[in-house]
C-alpha cells in the first residue's frame, strides 16, 4: 500500500470515530455456508454507507444491491486482488440475469482489498443515493436485498446458477440492530406447541398456556424468540401472536386452567374451544422473516404484577396453500427477570379492521386502503408525555406493495413514524429504530396507517379477512411508557351507490357476508358478486375515494363512533436529496459566475 493509500484510509478513519452523527452498524452472514460475511455502516447524517466483506475465495468478489432477488436492476460491483498482489474493483449494474454492464460512472470507492489464508477482504463506500440513474439503486429504509457471488478466479465471468456460489438475502439496510443483550442473565419461560395440520389452506390455531408463578411481584420480560425448528414449521408458519388473557366477568383467572392440556382449537371459528374472546392484549407478535425482539435496556414488559396467575393465549397462523399434511412444533422463548427496569414497555396496532370492507379490485397495481387512530383516540389513551416508539412491524398479506404511518399533528403532517416502499410478504420483520431517533406520538395526534396493494395479476377481487390471499393493513409498535395498545378503523362505504347492494349478512365469524337484497342476488358471497361487475378505472376511482376520504369507523379500546378523514393544511413530502443536490450545483455555478464576472470587470 502506498503512502497516499495509508494517509487515506486514517483521514477516512478518523471522520467515522469522531464522529457524533447518528449511524448504523451492522453485520450479516449472506450464505448458508458461512463463506461470505459482510459489515457495514452508515453515517445517516453525511449519508454516507461503507461495506466491508470477508470472503473465502481468491477469485473475484460480487456484491450488489437490488429490489428484487435477481441480478436483474442490480447495483453491483465487482472487486478482487490478483495474484501479483495488485487490485482490480468497478461499479456495474445488471439489465438481466448475466453478465452486467460497467457504469459510465463509477460511484464506489474502494477503501481498501487484501487477500490472506484463501480469503479476499473488501472494504468500499457509496453515497446512500448517487443520484446516478445509470444503474444505481439508491440505499433507503425500505426492504431490499443484498446480492452476492463468489469466483473461483479472478477472471470476472458468470457465476451460473450454483448456490453456491451466488444468492440474495432479504434486508432493511438502515435499520437499528437488534439491541445488544446477553440472555444467559435471564429466567426463560418457553412455549411450545405440536401443529397436526390438515388439507386446509389456512387456519389460526389457538392454545392457550400458563405463566411462571410470580407470587404477585412484578417482573419485565426483556426478549422475545420464535423457534421454528424444522423446514415444514418454517414452510407453514405465517405470523404467530401471544396475548394475554382475562376471565370473564365473575370468574377468577383459574377459568383458563380448564383449557391447558386441551390441544387447541380454531381462534376465530363461531362458537370458539378455546377462550379467544378473553385474550386480546397483544404481548408479542411475529411474522414470516422476522427475527428475536429484543427490548432496549431501559424497557420490558411488566408481567407477574397482577397478584393472580397469569395465562396466555398462543395464536398461530398456519399457511397451506398446497394443501400438505403434516406435523411440526412451533415456540416461543419469553426471557424475563424480577429485576425490573426503569420503564414499562407495550404493544401499539393500528389498523383497518379485518373484514369485507376493505376492498381491493382485481388488475390493479397502485390500490390504497387505509385505517385511522383519531385524535380523540389517542388525546384519552395516551399519557400526557406521549408514548416513545421504539420498534415497528408492518402486517399486510401477498398483494400488499407499500406501507406508511402517518402522524398528523395540529393539521400538519410531521415525518412518517414508518415507511416502507417495497414492502415483501415474506420479510415482516420487527424493525428496531435507532435509539437517538425514537418517535414520538402525542395526545391529539391523528395517526394512519396506509397500504398500497398491487393486483395486477389477479382477476378477482380481494377483499380483507385472515387467508393469505384476503388482505390485512396493520402497523404494530412496540413503544413506552405503556399506553394506547390498539386502534383501528373500518372503511364504511355506499356499497349501493357502488355495487347496488342494498342489504347483507354479516357473519362476526366468517370472511364472506351473504347478499340479502336486491333479489337478483340475495344469497350470492360478496366477494362472488362484486367478481361479476365491470371494473372500470371510473369505479375503482370511485371506491377508493370513498375508503380514504370517507368517514370511518373507528373502534377505540372498544368504543365506536365515526371518525371523518382529518383536515391537513400542509403534508409531509420528503427530501428529494438529488433535486437539492442539482439545486445545490445550481446556485453554486451561478454565484462562480458573478464573482468571476465581477473580478474580470475589477481588472478591467
Amino acid at each position: 500500500m502506498s503512502f497516499r493509500n495509508i494517509v487515506f484510509l486514517v483521514v477516512v478513519i478518523g471522520i467515522v470515530v469522531n464522529c457524533s452523527c447518528d449511524t448504523i452498524q451492522r453485520s450479516l452472514v449472506l450464505d448458508v455456508n458461512g463463506k461470505y460475511s459482510v459489515e457495514w455502516e452508515a453515517n445517516l447524517e453525511t449519508e454516507e454507507i461503507v461495506f466491508t466483506v470477508d470472503v473465502e475465495t481468491t477469485g473475484f468478489v460480487g456484491f450488489g444491491i437490488s429490489m428484487n432477488p435477481s441480478m436483474a436492476g442490480a447495483d453491483i460491483v465487482i472487486g478482487g486482488v490478483r495474484d501479483d498482489q495488485t487490485t482490480y474493483f468497478s461499479d456495474y449494474h445488471a439489465t438481466s440475469n448475466g453478465s452486467p454492464k460497467q457504469d459510465d460512472s463509477q460511484d464506489w470507492v474502494l477503501l481498501s482489498a487484501t487477500e490472506f489464508n484463501g480469503r479476499t477482504k473488501l472494504q468500499f463506500s457509496r453515497k446512500l443515493n448517487t443520484c446516478d440513474g445509470d444503474g444505481d439503486v439508491p440505499i433507503t429504509a425500505d426492504t431490499q436485498y443484498l446480492i452476492w457471488a463468489i469466483g473461483d478466479t479472478d477472471t470476472i465471468g458468470y457465476h451460473g446458477a450454483d448456490p453456491n456460489k451466488r444468492g440474495p438475502k432479504i434486508i432493511n439496510i438502515l435499520d437499528a440492530p437488534t439491541p445488544a443483550a446477553d440472555l444467559t442473565e435471564y429466567d426463560v419461560f418457553q412455549i411450545r406447541r405440536q401443529h397436526h395440520v390438515q388439507p386446509v389452506d389456512t387456519s389460526y390455531w389457538c392454545t392457550v398456556h400458563k405463566a411462571p408463578n410470580f407470587d404477585g411481584v412484578k417482573h419485565h420480560v426483556v426478549a422475545f424468540n420464535t423457534t421454528l425448528t424444522t423446514p415444514d414449521s418454517i414452510k407453514h408458519t405465517h405470523h404467530l401472536v401471544l396475548y394475554s388473557c382475562t376471565p370473564p366477568q365473575g370468574q377468577t383467572t383459574e377459568y383458563f386452567e380448564q383449557f391447558l392440556d386441551h390441544p387447541g382449537g380454531e381462534c376465530f371459528e363461531q362458537n370458539p374451544v378455546i377462550p379467544s374472546p378473553y385474550c386480546k392484549s397483544v404481548l408479542y407478535i411475529w411474522a414470516v422473516g422476522g427475527e428475536m425482539l429484543v427490548l432496549p435496556e431501559m424497557a420490558g414488559f411488566p408481567i407477574g404484577d397482577s397478584g393472580r396467575q397469569e395465562y396466555f393465549m398462543f395464536e398461530v397462523h398456519i399457511d397451506n396453500p398446497g394443501l400438505d399434511t403434516t406435523s411440526f412444533e412451533t415456540g416461543i422463548d419469553i426471557f424475563y427477570t424480577k429485576n425490573t427496569r426503569p420503564i414499562d414497555a407495550a404493544v401499539f396496532g393500528i389498523a383497518h379492521t379485518v373484514n369485507h370492507l376493505q376492498i381491493i379490485p382485481p388488475r390493479t397495481d397502485d390500490f390504497v386502503n387505509i385505517g385511522h387512530c383519531s385524535a380523540e383516540c389517542t388525546r384519552a389513551h395516551i399519557p400526557e408525555e406521549g408514548m416513545n416508539l421504539i420498534n415497528v412491524m408492518f402486517h399486510a398479506h401477498k398483494a400488499g406493495k407499500k406501507m406508511r404511518t402517518r402522524i398528523i399533528r395540529d393539521g400538519v403532517e410531521l415525518e412518517w413514524l414508518a415507511v416502507d416502499n417495497h414492502y415483501n410478504f415474506d420479510y415482516q420483520a420487527n424493525r428496531p429504530f435507532p435509539a437517538s431517533s425514537y418517535k414520538k406520538v402525542l395526545p391529539g395526534d391523528h395517526i394512519i396507517t396506509e397500504c398500497t396493494y398491487d393486483t395486477s395479476a389477479r382477476p378477482n377481487v380481494t377483499i380483507g379477512g385472515h387467508p393469505s390471499m384476503y388482505e390485512m393493513c396493520q402497523t404494530w409498535f412496540w413503544h413506552y411508557p405503556k399506553g394506547l395498545i390498539y386502534c383501528d378503523s373500518t372503511a364504511d362505504p355506499d356499497l349501493n351507490d357502488l355495487f347496488q347492494i342494498e342489504d347483507y349478512e354479516v357473519s362476526e365469524f366468517d370472511d364472506e357476508p351473504i347478499l340479502k337484497k336486491p333479489d337478483a342476488i340475495a344469497g350470492m358471497r360478496f366477494s362472488d358478486y362484486l367478481n361479476t361487475l365491470n371494473w372500470t378505472s371510473e369505479l375503482k376511482d370511485r371506491l377508493e375515494h370513498q375508503l380514504v376520504h370517507g368517514t370511518h369507523q373507528t373502534r377505540c379500546l372498544g368504543n365506536q363512533r365515526p371518525v371523518p378523514y382529518p383536515v391537513i393544511t400542509r403534508e409531509y413530502v420528503p427530501e428529494d436529496v438529488c433535486e437539492n443536490s442539482a439545486n445545490l450545483v445550481t446556485t453554486f455555478s451561478i454565484s462562480a459566475f458573478f464573482i468571476l464576472l465581477a473580478a474580470m470587470l475589477n481588472n478591467f
